[in-house]
């Protein structure tokens, strides 16, 4: 199952606010930032954006600031998609 589908599911169970919704939403957007930015070398062009993108997305987690992290999160795959 993916974490698309699992949200959904516990969203659909327990509630879109739940604890639990609420962490695994967080899991899977967590996951995607890892997924987009596993393999971008430092020499990279992008890499400092990339990481200064990342310490948003940290600064908007440890906030919990769903909306700040999905704009750094956006930010993240604009740089990602463009190298």
């Amino acid at each position: 199952m993916t974490g698309k589908a699992a949200l959904d599911q516990i969203m659909a169970r327990f509630g879109p606010d739940s604890r639990r919704a609420r962490a695994l939403r967080w899991l899977t957007a967590w996951r995607e930032v890892a997924e987009l930015t596993f393999d971008i070398p430092q020499a990279a062009v992008v890499f400092p954006a990339v990481i200064t993108a990342l310490d948003q997305c940290d600064a908007a987690f440890a906030a919990d600031n769903w909306r700040d992290f999905q704009a750094a999160a956006a930010l993240v795959r604009t740089l990602v998609a463009g190298q």
